[in-house]
């Protein structure tokens, strides 16, 4: 049975009877296939990405971060001596516990003669206290 036109004859174009059906017009119907293989890559992207692996998808514990927390979670007076021990170290113009700031002074220390052995940078000891203290005692530098 075909539908009748609104002017009451059966003449309706294929496009128009389509449409009534809600079929799509036959060029949309590769832009639909389309979309319809992009949402399936996307899905499968999604799925990929909940799976990775924590390790990747997380940046590597490293061994000064174990330090850190070890000086964060210990002794609270041992803190406020290292705390108070900074500020010392500040009024007088020096830092005891910015790790950037003691590897250039290492650097120059070298360059003037003055350390016989090139600095190596500061041990995971020192990385770890001095993140400690950044957090603790965030106005010595």
């Amino acid at each position: 049975m075909v539908p009748k036109a609104m002017d009451g004859s059966a003449n309706i174009t294929q496009h128009a009877f389509s449409h009534r059906l809600g079929m799509s017009h036959p060029h949309n119907v590769t832009r639909d296939c389309k979309l319809n293989q992009l949402r399936s890559l996307l899905m499968v992207l999604s799925v990929l990405c909940l799976a990775m692996s924590p390790s990747i998808a997380k940046p590597q514990h490293e061994a000064w971060m174990d330090v850190r927390d070890d000086f964060l979670q210990g002794d609270a007076e041992l803190m406020q001596f290292h705390c108070e021990r900074g500020t010392k170290a500040n009024q007088k113009g020096l830092s005891v516990f910015n790790d950037a700031w003691v590897k250039e002074i290492q650097i120059l220390r070298f360059e003037a003669g003055v350390a016989k052995a090139a600095p190596d940078g500061s041990n995971i000891f020192f990385a770890g206290l001095s993140a400690a203290m950044n957090s603790r005692c965030p106005g010595v530098w």
